[in-house]
């Protein structure tokens, strides 16, 4: 007998500037890539006296919207027969968004020639970002994709769309030293 254990990853999420050769090398979040240092700017705060003043920054390392995993026991009657089991995670935009929002960085900074606001920024609007992501939006967006994940993955069905789905086989049994064949 042969146990696999099957992780179905749907997708890689992050947010942040990354680079094409970051991205193609990256499949996993072991090996995930980290976002840029010059991610470019979430929003701007502006005064009508002023103008813009400050901007917010957003970075996290990519989430995994794997959805835990899959024991599979193939006998050597499913191994004769070149039978496939299935593991399926389905979407979960809920936890993925709750992961990824609780993994990001959020930072302000103040443009140039600006150096009292800078300091009432720092103090006060760094930590208020902070806290509406983190106390409000976070759980907010988590209710909306908690609600709306079997809705996704009932019309992905219907369109035939398999998300979050792993087929999994053994090709043969070798007693003594283990090798993995592809």
């Amino acid at each position: 007998m042969v146990r696999l254990n099957g992780v179905p990853n749907t997708a890689l999420v992050g947010i942040g500037r990354f680079s094409d050769t970051a991205l193609a090398s990256s499949v996993s979040t072991t090996d995930a890539p980290t976002p840029d240092e010059t991610a470019p700017p979430l929003a701007t705060i502006s005064t009508s006296v002023l103008g813009p003043v400050a901007e917010v920054t957003a970075s996290s390392t990519p989430v995994s919207t794997g959805a835990g995993s899959g024991l599979r026991d193939f006998t050597q009657i499913d191994i004769d027969n070149g039978t496939k089991k299935r593991v399926v995670a389905g979407l979960h935009t809920s936890s993925l968004v709750s992961t990824l929002l609780a993994q990001t960085s959020l930072s302000t900074s103040i443009l140039p020639g600006l150096p009292l606001i800078s300091l009432v920024t720092n103090s006060i609007l760094t930590p208020l970002v902070d806290t509406v992501v983190a106390g409000t939006l976070t759980p907010l967006l988590s209710q909306i994709f908690s609600a709306l994940d079997p809705a996704i993955n009932q019309l992905l069905a219907a369109l035939g769309i398999q998300v979050g789905t792993l087929d999994m086989g053994v090709n043969g049994v070798s007693c003594g030293v283990p090798k993995l064949v592809g």
